[in-house]
Formats: structure tokens, C-alpha cells, sequence
């Protein structure tokens, strides 16, 4: 169900805090919080988790030889907790290493050796190896990419040379068992929503949506020409599954932006390059969507965020630029994770290591939550980035109670309440929050469009977001409760 509200500059000044940045002088809308060094050979991808019992965020940071594991509770001055090396495993050094993150346990690939190394991180401040997963009865030489179904707890491993291998790591965390392997086409990296798997098809240059949802049956149902010369990379859909992102790993390769609601007959709608003008040849490589905002490691262009509220028009709204040499080639940012509840990116540069980076465009998640009578604590979201004049922002919640009721909460400052069991993250009062209303869906969803105005007295407000959902027995009051969100409106 969509609502469209507007709200006026007047209001928004009533629950304004002030928020200052500095800014790198390769940098817009985003800045440097700290850095860790790669002294184990060049670097390349990094993913995050966190400890589910203290909250604590950490990351793993892939080398050419290991893996580090790193506290980053205090992202001014990472911690090393440790280092695991291909070797464990039997493999070599390699350029190309990726890992994930399911309960309790990391999974660790690469194309210098066979199968799935697998580190136990239920303490992660002592991490341990425990094996490499390579079962006898398949061929697995090498891996390009590991994807992770965050629904089912499988894994994808692409890029193998004999196939995409899918393993349950989640019926028994830590020992994985073996599915199905899907045999061709070549799948270099993939992304996988809803029961669908958004792969890249890299040596046809073609973007295809495949069926996973009755595994170990696999069915394409949808294939499209990716924008470009060669090489579709990386794929990448929002939350809702209605759009979709690809990158082309090649020079002056875009990055495409896909109306894929008809997962039969996925469309290009727009596409997006850094520095097109200065920079014509650079190369993106990796990008991802969360909260309708792509975060995208772009090679020499550094890590750059783009706002997708209107698919069709992206408008970039930061970066961080960690490589100062020349434009074009693949020096510089390998990956970047956006997923962090601190909206702090782990950002990994190919020679000098990790960057921790914050961007404006990127929320804070903070809060528990409560949960609702469907077991699930609501998840508030927003919809593109709060620069001033963004007539297509908005808010939203998922996971709700159905054909319900949903309650916004918008304030200036966060809070830490508990009101009969419900869990309030928005200071009510002090200053006074604002309070939307809007149904919930059939399945749970509900949408407010909220235009930020083109007011530079709007510049740096933070702005506190919780959302109620009217929910019999989840509390005392009858309402269950999201987590809290915190964004800032800026200047782009």
C-alpha cells in the first residue's frame, strides 16, 4: 500500500541535531573513520557479520594469502583476532578470494584450490579453523565467488569451472551438505531473492534470473543482454526483488540498473558510470543495493554510492576514492560491504588494505526491536538516499503483521524506552516526533513516500525512524516494533 506525504521544511527543522563531516580531498558526502593495512599480500574482497550474542561488528578481510578477522567495534582502530592462511586449506596465494558469513561460521573460497574453507566465529575474538569442505563426489578444483542465500542459509559457489555447487550451511552450521551443482552456463557471481537466483552469465555478457526455489531442480526463466562490451560481472536485486543491478567488468563497462518485476523479461532501464568525462575506460566491479542505494567498488574510481529511488535516473551521492594513480585498469577498491548496522563501509583497496568509510547516504541501525505475533521483528527501511530535494525518498516497514496497521515514528534524536514490553527507539517529546500512519499490506508492507524539500536549513538534520505496527499479544500495548534507523539529510 503507498502513501505520499509531504513534509514541510518547518517541520523537519523541529527535530533537526546538527551533524558535521570532514571531508578527504577525494571524497564527497562520506568520510574517512579508519584503516587497517594488508600485510599479508595485496588485498582483494571483504564481507561483515556480527556476534549475535554481544552485537559486536566484525569483518573478514581477504588477502592474496589468508584471511583476516577483524574487530572493528571500535572502526578507528581495527583488531586483528586472526589470520588464517590459504595453506591450511592446501591452497596457494591467489588474486581471487571471497568469503560468507552463517551462523557462527565463515565460508572462505578461492581460485588457488579446491572447496570451501570453513572457520568457526561463534567467538570471534578467538576464531578457529576447523576444515575444508570438499566432497568426493563432485569435481571442485576451484571457486570464483561465493554467494549466500540469507532466506535458506545456502551457499552458491560459482566460478569452479565444473559447475555452481549449492551447499546447506544451515541444518547443521559448520557442516555443510551437499545439493545440487547447476553445470552451465559459466556463473561468475549471483545474487539470490524470493526463491530466484540474478546470475551473471561473464563470457556471453548476459544477465539471467534462474528458479531456485525446488531445489535441487534449477530453471532459467529469464535472460538479458547486459549493457557494455563484455564481461556481466555481478548482479545484485533490492530487497523487493523489483530491480535489480548488474556491473561490466571491461572498460568504460557501466554499471546497469534493471526493472527486473517480470523476472521472464528483465529490462535495462538506466545505467550509471563514475567519472564518465575524466575517466572514460574505468571499470566497476562490484556493486550491491540496500535501502534503493547502490554501493559499488569501482576499481581506480574508488567506492561510489548512487541513489536509485527513481531507477531510471540514478544520481550519485558520494564516494570515497582510496587509489590516487591514474583512472582506468584494476588498481584500486575490490569490495565493499554496505551491510553493517553502524552504516560504516568496509571498503578493501587491491594495495594498501581495508578503509572503514561512512557516507551520508548510509543509515545506522540501532535497537532490537519487538517481535510481532509472526515471530519477526519489523524491518524499517528507507527508500534512496535524504539529499535535499530528493522527491522520490520514503520510508517503509516489511515483516509486519499483515492488513494492520503501521505507525511511524520520526524524531531528532534516538531514545531507549521500554513500555510494557515494547521497545521505543524515537525520543517522543523532547524534541516532539512526528507521527505517520499508514496500512500494511496482505504481506506485511507498507510504504510512505516522504520528498525531502530543497532546503539548505535541512542540511545535516538527523533524523531518528522507528516504526509501531498494531499487533495483538506482541506487547502490552498491542504494537510490535522495528529496530531504530538513523539517516542524515544532506547537501549533494
Amino acid at each position: 500500500m503507498f502513501r505520499k506525504i509531504t513534509i514541510t521544511s518547518l517541520a523537519l527543522s523541529a527535530i533537526t541535531a546538527t551533524f558535521a563531516t570532514s571531508l578527504h580531498a577525494q571524497s564527497k558526502n562520506a568520510t574517512l573513520v579508519g584503516t587497517f593495512p594488508s600485510t599479508s599480500g595485496g588485498a582483494n574482497d571483504v564481507w561483515g557479520f556480527e556476534d549475535p550474542t554481544t552485537g559486536k561488528p566484525y569483518c573478514m578481510f581477504l588477502t592474496t594469502a589468508g584471511t583476516y578477522i577483524l574487530d572493528v567495534s571500535n572502526p578507528a582502530t581495527p583488531i586483528n583476532r586472526g589470520y588464517f592462511a590459504a595453506s591450511l586449506s592446501g591452497w596457494r596465494t591467489s588474486t581471487w578470494r571471497d568469503a560468507k558469513y552463517w551462523k557462527g561460521y565463515g565460508y572462505i573460497v578461492t581460485e588457488s584450490g579446491g572447496g570451501m574453507q570453513i572457520l568457526d566465529l561463534r567467538n570471534p575474538d578467538s576464531p578457529s579453523y576447523v576444515t575444508t569442505y570438499n566432497p568426493t563426489n563432485i569435481t571442485w578444483r576451484n571457486t570464483h565467488n561465493i554467494a549466500l542465500d540469507f532466506q535458506t542459509g545456502y551457499v552458491y559457489c560459482c566460478g569452479t569451472g565444473s559447475g555452481m555447487h549449492i551447499i546447506d550451511v544451515d541444518s547443521t552450521p559448520g557442516t555443510p551438505k551437499y545439493i545440487t551443482t547447476w553445470s552451465s552456463p559459466y556463473i561468475h557471481d549471483l545474487d539470490i531473492r524470493d526463491g530466484y537466483a540474478h546470475v551473471a552469465y561473464i563470457y556471453s555478457n548476459q544477465y539471467a534470473i534462474l528458479d531456485v526455489s525446488k531445489l535441487p531442480t534449477i530453471t532459467q526463466v529469464g535472460i538479458a543482454s547486459a549493457p557494455g562490451s563484455q564481461y556481466c560481472h555481478n548482479n545484485w536485486a533490492t530487497d523487493d526483488g523489483l530491480y535489480s543491478v548488474t556491473t561490466n567488468e571491461a572498460s568504460a563497462g557501466p554499471i546497469g540498473i534493471w526493472d527486473c518485476s517480470n523476472k521472464a523479461a528483465p529490462k535495462l532501464i538506466s545505467s550509471y558510470k563514475a567519472n564518465p568525462t575524466t575517466a572514460p575506460t574505468a571499470i566497476p566491479h562490484n556493486a550491491y543495493i540496500l535501502d534503493y542505494v547502490i554501493h559499488a567498488s569501482y576499481y581506480t574510481e574508488g567506492y561510489r554510492c548512487v541513489d536509485m529511488s527513481d531507477p531510471t535516473k540514478p544520481v550519485e551521492v558520494g564516494y570515497y576514492d582510496t587509489y590516487a594513480g591514474a583512472s582506468g585498469g584494476y588498481n584500486g577498491n575490490w569490495g565493499c560491504y554496505p551491510f553493517a548496522r553502524s552504516g560504516i563501509q568496509y571498503i578493501s583497496d587491491r594495495s594498501t588494505g581495508l578503509y572503514l568509510v561512512k557516507p551520508l547516504a548510509s543509515a545506522k541501525r540501532y535497537g532490537n526491536g519487538t517481535k510481532g505475533s509472526n515471530g519477526k521483528v519489523p524491518h524499517v527501511h528507507l527508500k534512496g538516499a535524504g539529499f535535499l530535494g530528493n522527491g522520490n525518498f520514503g520510508i517503509g516497514v516489511r515483516d509486519a503483521k499483515a492488513s494492520s496497521a503501521a505507525v511511524y515514528l520520526i524524531g531528532g534524536k534516538p531514545a531507549n524506552l521500554n513500555a510494557g514490553g515494547l521497545e521505543i527507539l524515537v525520543e517522543l517529546v523532547n524534541p516532539p516526533a512526528l507521527v505517520l500512519t499508514a496500512p500494511t499490506d496482505a504481506t506485511g508492507k507498507s510504504f510512505v513516500g516522504l520528498p525531502v524539500p530543497n532546503d539548505l536549513t535541512l542540511n545535516g538534520a538527523q533524523i531518528n525512524l522507528q516504526a509501531l505496527c498494531v499487533d495483538a499479544g506482541s506487547s502490552a500495548l498491542d504494537l510490535s516494533g522495528s529496530e531504530g534507523l538513523e539517516f542524515t539529510l544532506f547537501q549533494n
